[in-house]
């Protein structure tokens, strides 16, 4: 189809993440709409104000990894890739990974940047006491190995990730609340 380019260029460790759909489906067409799905359902004009929102949430949800990220000045949008990358690479040493991430997958699936959000911020505030004393600024996460670490452990231990996350608060009013506030931000930046 036209809609999808033949000529793929540079995609950051989405390898890791096709790599496990098309493992989980077992069918590269399944895998292929998936994917497709999925990048659709998250493919939005305004990435900026969705890395402010995950900015703001960081602060609410993890304010002890957002002031350690803010003091090793690291990007919190950044950062958070590459927590979702490093899930996705772990995923093959760790195949108990793949009920949580597949919970994750189909739910964002259905829900997109909320549900993503939420996710993404229940792993983070579950893993946070590990990643708050890494080395972050010197050593990417995704080239770290962690394959036998009690973080992983109690991400294995996550059953139901909807229920488990429920105490995650991302409401579509919060985020339509920080929309407007980037929107603020962005216009005022626009008059000076």
């Amino acid at each position: 189809s036209d809609v999808y380019k033949r000529q793929v260029k540079y995609i950051a460790g989405l390898e890791y993440f096709v790599k496990f759909i098309i493992k989980s489906t077992r069918d590269e067409s399944l895998a292929f709409t998936f994917i497709t799905s999925l990048i659709a359902r998250l493919k939005q004009p305004n990435l900026k104000c969705r890395a402010h929102q995950l900015n703001r949430l960081l602060y609410i949800h993890t304010p002890n990894m957002a002031r350690h990220l803010k003091l090793l000045n690291i990007s919190t949008k950044l950062f958070c890739i590459e927590v979702i990358l490093l899930l996705f690479k772990e995923v093959t040493i760790k195949k108990e990974l793949t009920k949580l991430l597949m919970q994750m997958l189909t739910h964002v699936l259905s829900s997109s940047w909320k549900m993503l959000f939420t996710f993404l911020l229940f792993i983070l505030r579950k893993c946070e006491k590990y990643l708050i004393v890494l080395d972050l600024k010197r050593v990417p996460l995704v080239v770290l190995n962690m394959e036998d670490t009690e973080m992983w452990n109690e991400l294995i231990a996550v059953e139901d990730l909807v229920k488990e996350s429920a105490d995650v608060k991302v409401t579509s009013a919060l985020l339509e609340s920080m929309e407007a506030e980037f929107n603020s931000i962005l216009n005022s930046e626009m008059i000076e």
